[in-house]
Order: structure tokens, then sequence, then C-alpha cells
């Protein structure tokens, strides 16, 4: 492949095998975070069944805490009834005090509330889940707007692996966090603040030993929390190196398995996953520690509380006052367990929510991200469009490369007129097309479009002015006629017939039995190559573009598709401006203009026969395909092994009966 060619759609995926230190990792700041932060609040709590969704979680929390204040109550019944049956024995005249009703009223009061739980919880739960939902669908539509309005250079920089874990497992935290997670944290405070000041109403002593574990819990929940922030965020890196590689490797499955490099792929793969074992693996071990130390200090607090509460029990009951019994001390036990509790499961799920917000700040960064060259904006409506292109003095260099791929390159072509750029791989031909279509801006000089430059027009019109066809047609896992509609939607049935039948494509199309509702696999793989190619030719002709641009549209296909592909060119470039991209005689001899490139330099220009009378560089191109063709002609062909037939056979066998 030519090396221009490779800064075209696949330019990214094959550069970063050559040169990965190029590519710019979406790192975030602080600010970026808190900014983050801000715009995921402000978003989760814009809609209304946030503010509603507090109140069932809320009610949840603090209903599982009340719970304990009736245990504790009919335990305290207990007491009181096991103390008058004593009593009872010692003297008769002492009364059984009967305290089954107040349990059974109490033990109503725990199904009650049992009651209000689950219902709450269940909606609380299907609120916060759809909030979640909601907002991580938000932005991944937001996140996908902006990816397609950033420039080509952004993807040509920025890892694959990086873009797809947004839309995927950042938005996933994202979804967690601020749903189910959300409405766990509310419950959990609510535990916390209901128990704790349930447990000083009870016994503000026993309160105060249980809540000397939190600022204990705070301390090593912050000496740890920083140490899994930093491990997480390489994790998340290597992470998205193995979903690049993986995205490589695929994307190229043939060249891999030409070349025999299916092990090296396989060991990259597992060298880039181990390393991000290794910190999720790191990164479980401190959770592991960091929990140990927690329960370790929990569980001091728990038996310093219990040896406490009960000595202040046996005060009490010493005293006759019986003013902190044992359901007493149960219930603020509970109290204060379960609230401190639910605080540390706050804070720990605090640090899941660092993540999240860490990941909508990636989000949010490149939703932010201004393109160097604007999606829209500019010029578009011109009333006579003709298709005038001028290169004036124009250098450019691509933003992995510091070497100059075009230097100082001038030429014209005028309207109507069928012009070839020729020249050996990696000297500037495709860099121009890709300069019309703007997927770039020069580095130096300017083009201009009908006496206007070009950064003048909408980027929009242009693409709708443009037809291009490339190398290695990209189709979609869908219809014929919908493949062909891509390049106009408006279209009608009639329109596409009629660019297929232009570009040579609807004998074949026609013979299928499905005809134009055929569904093409994906990459367009049923079909042969120089099928796919002219359903391209089709999908830029239905849009009636005033330039046809063709980058080696025929340099991939075998001498008989060639035919049949150069024959739908000619059909549509009739009465266009067209600049050929290409290396075969057959496609360039007929060209009106032909510019000569080497070393992203013009070196020649005129028609064929005025460049082979010169007998220069042109010359030499030419006389090297010719020695080549006659080569391939005179070597005798192995009839050996039949010979599969493929579509295009089978295309051209249809095609002459």
């Amino acid at each position: 492949m030519p090396e221009e060619q490779r800064h075209s759609s696949e330019y990214s995926s094959q550069h970063s095998r050559r040169d990965s230190s190029s590519h710019e990792e979406i790192k975030v700041e602080k600010s970026d975070k808190k900014e983050a932060r801000g715009h995921l609040y402000g978003e989760l709590f814009r809609n209304p069944w946030a503010i509603i969704g507090i109140f069932p979680a809320l009610v949840t929390g603090g209903s599982n805490i009340l719970v304990y204040l009736f245990f504790g109550n009919i335990l305290n019944a207990h007491t009181d009834y096991a103390v008058s049956v004593k009593a009872h024995e010692q003297d008769p005249s002492v009364p059984i005090v009967d305290k089954m009703p107040y349990i059974i009223k109490n033990f109503l009061w725990i199904v009650g509330i049992a009651v209000l739980c689950g219902l709450c919880s269940f909606v609380g739960k299907i609120i916060w889940v759809r909030l979640g939902t909601r907002l991580s669908t938000k932005l991944r539509k937001k996140l996908f707007y902006h990816l397609m309005q950033c420039e080509v250079t952004f993807f040509d920089v920025t890892p694959i692996g990086s873009v797809l874990s947004l839309p995927s497992e950042d938005s996933q935290m994202i979804q967690l966090s601020f749903g189910s997670v959300k409405y766990q944290q509310i419950e959990n405070l609510a535990k916390f603040l209901i128990g704790i000041v349930l447990a000083f109403v009870y016994s503000w002593k026993v309160a105060l030993i249980s809540c000397a574990v939190i600022p204990v819990a705070m301390i090593i929940i912050g000496i740890f929390g920083p140490i899994l922030g930093k491990k997480n965020a390489i994790r998340f890196e290597s992470l998205s190196k193995s979903v690049t590689l993986a995205e490589e490797t695929l994307a190229s499955i043939r060249t891999v398995r030409g070349y025999n490099r299916e092990d090296d792929e396989i060991e990259r793969f597992k060298k880039l996953s181990l390393e991000s074992a290794k910190y999720e693996q790191s990164s479980g071990y401190l959770v592991a520690v960091l929990f140990f130390f927690i329960m370790v200090a929990l569980w001091v607090d728990v038996i310093l509380n219990l040896y406490f509460a009960a000595t202040l029990v046996e005060k009490s009951m010493k005293s006759g006052k019986n003013d902190f019994l044992i359901g007493d001390m149960m219930a603020c036990m509970m109290f204060t367990m379960f609230g401190t509790l639910g605080i540390m499961v706050l804070q720990g799920s605090v640090s899941g929510e660092q993540k999240a917000i860490a990941a909508g700040a990636r989000i949010l960064k490149l939703c932010n991200h201004v393109p160097a060259i604007p999606f829209e904006g500019g010029i578009d409506k011109v009333d006579n469009f003709q298709g005038h292109i001028k290169f004036c003095n124009v250098t450019f260099r691509y933003p992995t490369r510091p070497v100059d791929v075009l230097q100082n390159v001038s030429f014209e072509i005028k309207p109507h007129t069928h012009a070839a750029l020729v020249g050996h791989s990696g000297s500037g031909k495709s860099t121009c097309v890709q300069l019309l279509e703007r997927f770039y801006d020069v580095s130096e000089g300017m083009i201009l479009i009908d006496g206007k430059d070009i950064k003048e027009y909408d980027p929009r019109f242009l693409h709708k002015k443009f037809g291009l066809v490339n190398q290695e047609p990209t189709l979609f896992s869908t219809t014929i006629a919908e493949n062909v509609k891509y390049g106009n939607p408006d279209c009608t049935q009639e329109e596409i017939e009629k660019a297929c039948e232009l570009s040579n494509a609807k004998n074949f199309i026609e013979k299928m039995e499905m005809k134009y509702e055929t569904l093409v696999s994906e990459k367009g793989s049923s079909l042969s190559g120089g099928q796919r190619q002219r359903i391209a030719i089709a999908r830029a002709l239905v849009k009636n573009p005033t330039i046809l641009l063709c980058d080696e549209a025929t340099s991939a296909l075998d001498s008989s598709s060639e035919r049949k592909v150069q024959a739908a060119l000619d059909n549509v470039m009739k009465d266009r401006t067209s600049i050929i991209v290409a290396h075969r005689l057959s496609t360039i001899r007929h060209s009106d203009i032909i510019f000569v490139f080497d070393a992203g330099k013009i070196v020649e220009s005129g028609t064929h026969d005025e460049l082979v009378s010169h007998q220069g560089a042109y010359y030499n191109l030419v006389s090297r395909q010719l020695l080549t063709d006659i080569t391939k002609k005179s070597e005798p062909v192995d009839n050996s092994t039949p010979k599969e037939e493929t579509h295009e056979e089978t295309d051209n066998k249809e095609s002459s009966k």
C-alpha cells in the first residue's frame, strides 16, 4: 500500500504499530475532574425523578435502622417479664407483668417497616437504575456526536483503544455510579445519620465510643485511596492499549495470517493483558488490605463497646433505675454498628465514584475537543460550482510525521478536465486527494477551488460536491441499495439503479436473487473486489458529484476486474472534473493532463504523449510497467490445479451469455 494511503481511515491503526509514541492517551487533570463532577451531578439532578428518588432511598436506609429500636423494645419486654416472674416466685403478691400485647405491638411495627422497606427499595432502585441508564445513554450519544465531528488528525494521534473504551467501559462505570450505586449511597447515608442520632439518644457515651472508629477508617481510606487511583489510571492505560492492539490485529487478520505472525500478536496481547492484570490484582490486594484494617478497627470498636455497654447495664440494674437495659444495649450497639458500617460502605463507594468521574472527565474532554478543521461552517451554497482546482505552493506534513510529504507543490486542474497523479509510492499523490477532501489542512500554501480558499467552504458542502472512490472501498453490513444510498440518503430507487447502471454494477446485481435488497456481509466480503468497487463507484455517483476523486481505484484488482471498473470510471468521468491517482498505464494514458510526483514534488506534467517524448521520470515509470506486463504475459500458466471460480468470474460468464 502506498505510504500516503496509510493516512486514510486506516492510517491510525497502521501507523500505531510503527510509532506508538506518537499517540496521545486521553489524560485528565484535576480541573477536568472537577468540571466533570459538576456536569454529571447537574445532568443527574436536572431530572426531577432524581429528587423524588432520594426519598425512597432515605426511607429504606432509615427503616433498616429503626427495626433495631423495636427489637430492643421486645428484648426489654422479655427482660421485664423475666424479672417479674422471678419477683413473683420470691413474693407471690408481686404480679407477673403481661408484656405480650407490647411485644405483639412492636412485632407489628417490625412487619410494617419490613413491608415499607421492601416497597421503597423496589421503587427506589427502579428510579435510580433508570436515572443512571439515561445519564450514560445521553453521554454516549453526545460522545458519538462529537466523535463524528472530530478531524481525521484526532484519530491519527489518539489510540483507538482509548476511544473505544469511552462508550463501553467508561459509560458503564458512570451508569452504575450514578444509578444503582447512588441509591445505595443515599441509603447508607440515611443509616449513618439515623443510627448515630438514635445511638446518642439512647447513650451518648456508647455512641461516642462507636464513632471513634469513623476517623480511623477515614485515615485508612485516605492513605489507600490515592494509591488505588494511580494504579487504576495505569490499568486503564494498559487496557486501552490491549483493546487497540486487538482491534488492529483483527482488522488486519489477512496480513497477520499471511505472514504467520499469529504467535507474535498473541504474545503482544498477552504482555499487555498481563500488565493490565498486574495492576488489577495489585488494586485488589490493596482493597483487601484496606478492608482488613477497617474490619480490625471495627471489631476492636465493637468489643470495647460491648464491654462498656455491659457495665452500664449492670450499673443500671443494680441501682434499680433500669434506664439502660439489655435491649437498650443491643439497640444502641446495632445503631452504631450499622450506622458506622453505612458510612464506611458509603466511603468505599465514593472511591468507585471517583473512577466514574474520571471516566466522565475523559468523555467530556473529548466532547469539548475543538476540531482543528471545523465540522461545518463557511460557504455552503454556490450557484455555479465549476470545480476549478488550484494548488498554490502547498507544503504538508502529517501530524505524526516530521517529514514534508508535499513540498511547495503547485498545479491547476480546470473544470471538466481529467487529471492523473502518478509517481512512486510515498510521493504524495494520495495526500493531494485527502487535502481536497479536507481531511487535513495544508501546512503552508493554499488550495483554491473556483478561486476561493478551500478553508472558506463548509467541509460538508465540499463533501457533497466531491465523489471519492478509494483503493479498498468500505461497504456496510446492510443491503446493496442502502450501501449505494449512503452517498445520497434522499435518492430514489430509480436514481440508485441509474447509478449502478453507469458503474457497470446493475448487471451482476440483478442476477442476484434479492437484487438490490441483497444483504452485504461485513466489509463486503460476500462480494468480489470488482463488485465492491463498482458499488462504491455507484455510491459516489448517486450524489452527482462535480469532482470525482479516484485514489488507486483499480490497483488492487486483477486485469479482468480492472477492465470492468475502468469502464465504469470512464462512464462516470464524462462532463466532470476528475482526478485519478494511479500507476497503471491503462488508467491514466487518456487523461487530459498528468502530474508526475517524486518525493513530494511535481517533477513533470503534460499529456501522456508529451511526457513519453520527453523520456523523463514518467517515461521511466511507463517503461518499467510495460516491461513488467510483457514479462507476466510470457510466463507459463500453471494449469495443474483447477482454479476455484470466483465471484468475478461468475459475473463475467453471466455477462457474456
